[in-house]
């Protein structure tokens, strides 16, 4: 795909589509996680890409698949590419500072979006997440989520 680079939105569409029509809730693709996977070299090729989508959709809270929805790795580039655009403009300051999210609140949310999209199906959200069922059910615990469908 590195050498095709064209392909890829309408294949993000694509999976898009599918993962929108199994789940029965829309789903989209937000234009900073467009561009980064754009500039991504898919070293797993088109089931990367698959993968990313799927994992962007379980983690996405509001249907729009957001570059902190996406896998680590893409994550990582956006926010160098954003770090090298932010250095060439002003200095950080106090306001935006104040707008980051603490990790264990992301990881939280990913965790409570996976399940939702997954219908309440921990043991496919653990799958979805990378992680093992016995991590899921220890992370849970340790946010004090009883039931993951009823919390918020």
């Amino acid at each position: 795909m590195r050498d095709r680079r064209e392909d890829i939105p309408p294949l993000a569409a694509h999976f898009l589509d599918r993962v929108s029509h199994d789940g029965g809730k829309k789903f989209t693709l937000s234009d900073e996680a467009l561009r980064i996977m754009m500039r991504h070299d898919w070293p797993g090729n088109v089931r990367e890409l698959e993968n990313a989508i799927e994992r962007g959709c379980a983690f996405s809270t509001c249907g729009v698949v957001a570059l902190g929805d996406l896998p680590t790795q893409l994550q990582e580039e956006g926010l160098a590419a954003h770090r090298a655009s932010r250095q060439r403009e002003t200095p950080i300051g106090a306001a935006e500072i104040e707008q980051v999210t603490a990790l264990a609140d992301l990881e939280r949310d990913a965790i409570m979006g996976a399940i939702r999209v997954l219908n309440g199906d921990k043991l496919k959200a653990a799958k979805l997440l990378g992680i093992g069922k016995t991590t899921l059910y220890r992370k849970l615990k340790e946010y004090g989520i009883a039931d993951p469908m009823q919390a918020h």
